[in-house]
């Protein structure tokens, strides 16, 4: 596979196409919970386990912000499915 460079907005076109049909929710609501974007990093002592941990997270937050997510609406849907 050829690395292409590409513009911002084609990369935030891309990621809403993908991200943005009812599918792309479905898998991205997977991604989130994968990656424990919503858990604290602590919880393990091993260090090795916690820099896994934010490694996923870190690719699940480059995410969202391709998306131009709204942190406040993120938590506010993510404080109502804990409901």
């Amino acid at each position: 596979m050829t690395a292409k460079k590409r513009t911002a907005k084609d990369m935030k076109s891309a990621y809403q196409f993908v991200f943005g049909s009812k599918e792309g929710e479905i898998v991205l609501d997977d991604i989130l919970a994968y990656c424990h974007v919503l858990e604290p990093l602590t919880g393990s002592t091993e260090t090795n386990a916690v820099m896994i941990r934010e490694g996923r997270r870190d690719v699940a937050m480059t995410i969202l912000q391709k998306l131009l997510w709204d942190e406040r609406k993120f938590v506010q849907e993510a404080e109502g499915d804990s409901k």
